[in-house]
């Protein structure tokens, strides 16, 4: 599943339409549409789908696969990334990733 459906599936779930979304993340309407129905073969980048993932209420969670083998009730490992979002909306670049510690 691609990165613009799983927004898709959220935004269906919370009720929340296109506008309300660009409205939150203070992009345009043809913007937020762009990124949702990208066509081509590039998926929206991931610091975007954290944005957007991010506006809508949700966190990412990075978990490690296992095959099989472990306990049912093995501890899970987790890796919680937070991506730093530039809040002046004149520095219209790219949100830069925090240094993990």
């Amino acid at each position: 599943m691609r990165g613009n459906e799983i927004i898709k599936l959220l935004m269906e779930k919370k009720g929340i339409v296109n506008v309300q979304l660009a409205n939150k993340l203070g992009v345009t309407q043809a913007t937020m549409w762009a990124r949702l129905n990208n066509k081509s073969d590039r998926d929206i980048q991931l610091s975007v789908f954290y944005e957007m993932v991010d506006a809508l209420g949700y966190d990412l969670v990075l978990r490690k696969k296992t095959d099989g083998t472990e306990e049912q009730f093995a501890e899970v490992e987790e890796y919680y990334v937070e991506i730093d979002i530039p809040t002046n909306p004149k520095r219209r670049g790219r949100p830069r990733i925090k240094d993990m510690e």
